[in-house]
């Protein structure tokens, strides 16, 4: 569970989504990535507590993240989000370095309670009946980009977590990218 729950978050600094009632235009998009760039640097340090069970082997174990984004700032002329992004697993360090959103190659966002994106996880790392319960109650913001590589947000917020993903959906339209 550590290497699936590692090599997912490694992969959080890649992403992208629409925000409602901007105007598809220079300056919509300059909103539009500021935006999100505001929300994403407004959640803080996030701390996640996953209690994971194996119903086949009886086996529990728990693990602890922290991620943070920081040093956020928009690109209009890139069409992206410039970060610096921390993880922090289990009390070591796991990702600590500069990443980007660029909304052009962004394929998909998506949008799960953080338990169903747990869940997603542990079907895709070959582990369909393992279980995992998390606190405190997050929602995930995933932008999948065409290549497959994810950048993922956390919000406490779930009105809010929806509004950043429409956000952007809308980044990636105004971009070029394509989106489900």
């Amino acid at each position: 569970m550590k290497f699936v729950l590692a090599a997912t978050l490694a992969a959080v600094i890649a992403l992208a989504a629409p925000a409602s009632g901007l105007a598809q235009s220079t300056s919509g998009l300059a909103d539009t990535l500021n935006f999100i760039r505001d929300e994403i640097a407004a959640q803080g340090q996030i701390n996640i507590v996953a209690n994971n069970r194996d119903p086949d082997t009886g086996q529990s174990w728990t693990n602890q993240t922290s991620h943070e984004g920081s040093n956020i700032s928009a690109d209009v002329d890139q069409c992206k989000i410039n970060l610096h992004w921390r993880t922090v697993y289990n009390g070591k360090v796991d990702y600590d370095g500069d990443g980007w959103i660029a909304f052009a190659q962004v394929d998909h966002v998506s949008v799960l309670t953080l338990d169903q994106y747990f869940a997603h996880v542990n079907v895709v790392s070959g582990h369909p009946n393992w279980i995992t319960q998390t606190s405190p109650q997050l929602t995930v913001v995933t932008a999948v980009r065409s290549d497959g590589v994810e950048n993922i947000f956390y919000f406490a917020d779930s009105d809010l977590a929806n509004s950043v993903a429409q956000a952007m959906r809308h980044a990636a339209d105004l971009c070029g990218g394509t989106r489900q």
